[in-house]
């Protein structure tokens, strides 16, 4: 996924992200397990931004591997976490983390570890957009307790990255299977641009959440 240990979007990410998890260390005390989960996610997508990097840096020839495990884990983790907080039937939880996990196993092993397992992040994307506008929702008609600010930053940002990456990579797809591959490559810079923003808006969720008026265990 990485061509160049100093492309700027892909650096950028890194320096976005790197502020976030110290902040979230520094306030892991206040933080309630929902958004403990969310930490744990920002802290792997650093090691496998980090290491897809560092790994390039050493000529490695494909660092997909490294990122079809993490898409994985990282479905996993955001599911969870929304769960704890919408509480759907359990028929709902398992039925969404098992059809993540089989279409992953699925996808692998149809493409192959080394080849980018696109179906199976869609289909993670497609599950944490439906969930998360459902927290979106709930937030909107106050059904959650506790501060609102850093839950709707933290829905927002998730539909805009997960929700913009599902028509990205459809088209991206569309034009490597209709040889315009090095424009669809290009458009791939848009994805960068979202996590960006996703991670940017999660640090400020952090700081509403840091806030001495906040309350050390509410969402």
């Amino acid at each position: 996924m990485h061509d160049s240990f100093f492309d700027i979007p892909q650096l950028a990410i890194l320096i976005v992200l790197l502020p976030t998890v110290i902040l979230g260390v520094l306030i892991y005390s206040r933080l309630s397990f929902f958004w403990r989960v969310v930490h744990l996610q920002l802290i792997l997508a650093f090691v496998c931004e980090l290491v897809g990097r560092l790994l390039v840096l050493h000529d490695a020839k494909n660092t997909i591997p490294i990122f079809n495990c993490y898409i994985l884990v990282e479905q996993m983790l955001l599911l969870s976490a929304v769960f704890m907080i919408l509480k759907p039937r359990m028929v709902w939880r398992i039925s969404s983390l098992t059809l993540c996990l089989l279409v992953w196993l699925w996808n692998v092993y149809d493409g192959g570890f080394y080849t980018f397992a696109q179906i199976s992040f869609l289909t993670g994307c497609v599950l944490i957009v439906m969930f998360y506008t459902a927290l979106l929702i709930a937030l909107v008609h106050n059904d959650i307790e506790g501060p609102v600010r850093p839950l709707l930053l933290l829905s927002i940002s998730t539909l805009l990255y997960f929700g913009g990456d599902i028509p990205l990579f459809c088209l991206i797809n569309y034009l490597s299977t209709h040889e315009h591959k090095e424009f669809a490559y290009k458009l791939y810079s848009i994805n960068d641009v979202l996590a960006i923003c996703r991670y940017l808006m999660v640090f400020v969720s952090f700081l509403y959440i840091a806030r001495p008026t906040t309350k050390k265990n509410s969402l």
